[in-house]
């Protein structure tokens, strides 16, 4: 095999991979609140699959686009862009559907109330799941079969996997996890100069991404924040081959909202002070998932947990306390890192299982070699420079 082979991690076992794309369908008027969705299990069939988070382009020498937003509809194999913004590449107000902020057309019951807090729901609430759909989860997820996967390999040089059929592209679209948004934003210029292209990126937790492109979704990088999502793509028989790597590890922080201090440690966080804390779904974030360990090994869950609200993602958990939906979150430190050192905390790695965070070029897309410049820029000297400056720690820590 190409490239020098790392170390090989077991296939992921978790939640079943939906075999159609679920998620929601929102909506949001000019002056309408923005709050949390539903998790994609507690939806239909039918409803469009619709990205976390803005999607953005900025080349250099062309107009931007503030926003793509790709929407795929069950029953079809097509995908629908909708584009909207300004040339510097940001808008004052973003597209309706673009971002997670906007309202849910059918929210859960539990979403309901008024003051702090309302519109962001609680993490642990009764779902309706309909009969049917339920029964078929877990028939789908109790046989097996090529869930267990076999391992995944994680190489150290990707571009010197690339097969003859491999093609380069002007244009690279990008499918990352929302921890990566000022990072990658960041590294964006260096990265389109290095691998000649244009890199158009969607922002989303890692569960709903990796759903998408195990659907179909046409992105030709995936960059999730863990390890197991690159399994789930890789069994879905969408990975080129020897192209994952891991490319960093997160950590995890505390910050809060205006006017609210700063705990001293992450136990503290049980203080009735604090009575809304904003995480990422669980479900399929992996930062959500590190939060509920850290929470449960500080040993102050079962006095939080019903003050746990989610955001589909980990950047949607940072809004909530950014926007006073939340008096504090535990969010990802590569999102909240460029504050004051004073403005959050950082938590023990001891507390969680590592959040190791890994790359996959997709197959058969007519971008594969330049996906795999891209993720072996990640991996150079360069890069891990720079996502260490946003907290991360790299592959060599």
């Amino acid at each position: 095999m190409a490239g020098s082979l790392v170390h090989r991690l077991p296939g992921f076992f978790g939640a079943c991979p939906d075999t159609q794309p679920w998620a929601r369908r929102s909506t949001c008027g000019p002056a309408s609140s923005c709050v949390g969705g539903r998790s994609a299990a507690e939806f239909g069939a039918n409803a469009d699959l619709v990205p976390g988070e803005a999607s953005t382009r900025q080349g250099a020498s062309s107009a931007c686009f503030a926003s793509r937003q790709l929407a795929w509809s069950n029953g079809s194999s097509r995908w629908q862009a909708r584009t909207g913004g300004t040339a510097r590449g940001e808008a004052a107000e973003p597209p309706c559907a673009v971002r997670e902020r906007c309202r849910s057309t059918d929210r859960h019951a539990n979403s309901g109330g008024t003051g702090r807090g309302a519109g962001v729901r609680r993490l642990f609430p009764v779902t309706r799941l309909p009969l049917l759909v339920l029964l078929a989860t877990i028939a789908g997820c109790s046989t097996g079969g090529d869930r267990a996967g076999s391992p995944v390999a994680y190489v150290t040089d990707v571009a010197a996997g690339a097969a003859a059929d491999e093609r380069s592209s002007p244009r690279l679209a990008v499918a990352a996890a929302a921890d990566l948004r000022l990072a990658l934003e960041a590294l964006r210029p260096a990265i389109e100069s290095h691998c000649a292209t244009a890199m158009t990126t969607t922002y989303g937790s890692s569960g709903q991404l990796a759903r998408q492109i195990s659907s179909g979704a046409p992105f030709a990088l995936f960059l999730s924040a863990d390890t197991s999502y690159v399994a789930e793509v890789a069994r879905s028989g969408r990975a080129a081959p020897a192209s994952a790597a891991v490319y960093g590890r997160g950590r995890l922080a505390v910050v809060t909202r205006a006017g609210v201090p700063l705990p001293s440690s992450l136990e503290d966080l049980s203080d009735a002070r604090y009575r809304t804390i904003a995480i990422a779904n669980p479900d399929h974030a992996p930062y959500g998932r590190a939060a509920l360990e850290a929470l449960r090994s500080a040993g102050i869950l079962d006095r939080v947990e019903g003050r746990l609200v989610r955001g589909e993602n980990v950047r949607q958990a940072v809004e909530y306390v950014d926007n006073g939906s939340a008096d504090a979150g535990l969010v990802a430190l590569s999102l909240v890192i460029d504050r004051d050192a004073d403005r959050y905390l950082m938590v023990d790695d001891v507390l969680h299982g590592p959040i190791t965070q890994a790359g996959v070029v997709i197959r058969s897309t007519g971008a594969e070699r330049t996906a795999r410049c891209a993720l072996q820029y990640l991996l150079s000297e360069t890069g891990q420079r720079a996502l260490a400056a946003y907290g991360f720690a790299t592959t060599g820590e």
